[in-house]
């Protein structure tokens, strides 16, 4: 039984609803992947800046808090990877290390951090469940020349991707106007926060990438239809195998063979459904 929406899900049922199915109405185990272990680790050590900023007290060690979360992720999920891609992520940290990252992140901040992990909850009027999303900061930055007074929330998400980007993606853009609106509805404003994604590209030398997204009315529009949508198709238990999806293969999928083997993609199995003359 599903608890609660979350942008994680709505992205995952757009990839592929039979990926959901399997993830969140049956519980599957799905897998970790080296992207997932390395984002997971960055956001730990920015973490440790961010919480240093906010208290003194508390020592910023990105790196330490880095490695940590790594070695944490190995003895959680070691077998859900092959011995090359655990070496590849120990690789990337080494870079991390190697090209003092974290403090070129540092140099970067241009705001007043109030939270990490900030857990975000959205209600929508006709759906039941509860919407919750957990951003990586929630912070303040200075109104130009106006230091001492500062504008309403800067929403920020860090990511990390293996090429640089224009602009966020569709699907950044989407999870940063579901934080923002509902932060709107959480704090009772109508003031659409600042948004924007910072992202470590993974090149052989690493560089941060900040990119606003400036979420606009219709952006929060477009929040509400997806969500609609998605509880209208989890209430008609309605999971069909997206299999255009670029996410149906046994790369990017971690149940394609139990899938394929449930639901048919065999030449027979496809007859077999059919009125033949």
């Amino acid at each position: 039984m599903i608890e609660h929406y979350s942008p994680s899900q709505f992205g995952k049922l757009a990839d592929c609803p039979q990926q959901y199915a399997y993830r969140y109405i049956k519980k599957l185990h799905e897998g970790t992947k080296p992207a997932l272990v390395f984002g997971s680790a960055v956001d730990e050590a920015l973490n440790s800046i961010h919480q240093n900023l906010m208290n003194p007290s508390l020592p910023a060690k990105p790196e330490v808090f880095l490695f940590q979360s790594i070695e944490f992720s190995r003895a959680t999920y070691g077998d859900d990877m092959s011995k090359e891609e655990w070496d590849a992520v120990d690789e990337l940290a080494a870079r991390c290390a190697d090209q003092d990252v974290f403090g070129q992140y540092k140099a970067m901040i241009d705001y007043k951090p109030r939270a990490i992990q900030h857990e975000m909850v959205l209600r929508i009027h006709g759906i039941e469940r509860r919407m919750i999303g957990f951003t990586d900061l929630i912070a303040e930055r200075p109104i130009f020349e106006q230091s001492d007074h500062y504008e309403s929330a800067l929403i920020v998400d860090v990511k990390t991707s293996a090429r640089s980007m224009q602009q966020p993606s569709y699907r950044h853009r989407f999870q940063l106007a579901f934080y923002a609106l509902a932060w709107m509805c959480m704090q009772g404003t109508d003031k659409i926060p600042q948004c924007e994604i910072r992202a470590l590209i993974k090149n052989k030398t690493m560089l941060w990438q900040i990119l606003p997204a400036n979420i606009t009315e219709d952006d929060l529009a477009h929040v509400l239809e997806v969500a609609r949508n998605h509880d209208r198709m989890v209430s008609a238990q309605y999971f069909p195998i997206n299999r255009d999806s670029k996410f149906c293969s046994k790369k990017n999928c971690s149940f394609f063979n139990r899938c394929h083997e449930e639901h048919g993609g065999r030449l027979t199995d496809t007859l077999a459904q059919c009125i033949r003359a």
